[in-house]
């Protein structure tokens, strides 16, 4: 179910951004939101390590600014399972269409 709910999520926010968008076509912005599960600390390091040094770096190189990266506060009796949050805006949708294949390694 969370690999449904992350694609989903993603989609309502951008949907969200387009019909308020639409009414102000001048400042226009797409958002796409990615969420990172893991099971251990090991998995979270090595996503920070990818983020920090690979993906926000190209991200900023293909002139996309103010990512935001967020982790919400661990309740260790409760939640096991970490989060990381990367929210990416886009100035139009074709932008946001050849982002995952830009960011691939060659």
């Amino acid at each position: 179910m969370s690999k449904i709910f992350g694609p989903s999520v993603a989609f309502l926010f951008l949907l969200l951004f387009t019909t308020v968008a639409s009414a102000q076509k001048k400042d226009q912005e797409y958002y796409q939101l990615k969420i990172y599960h893991f099971q251990n600390e090991a998995q979270a390091e090595r996503t920070d390590d990818y983020l920090k040094n690979a993906y926000l770096p190209a991200l900023k190189e293909m002139g996309i600014q103010n990512i935001g990266v967020f982790k919400p506060r661990q309740d260790e009796e409760n939640d096991s399972i970490k989060k990381t949050y990367v929210l990416i805006p886009f100035e139009s949708l074709e932008k946001w269409a050849t982002l995952d294949g830009k960011t691939r390694p060659k």
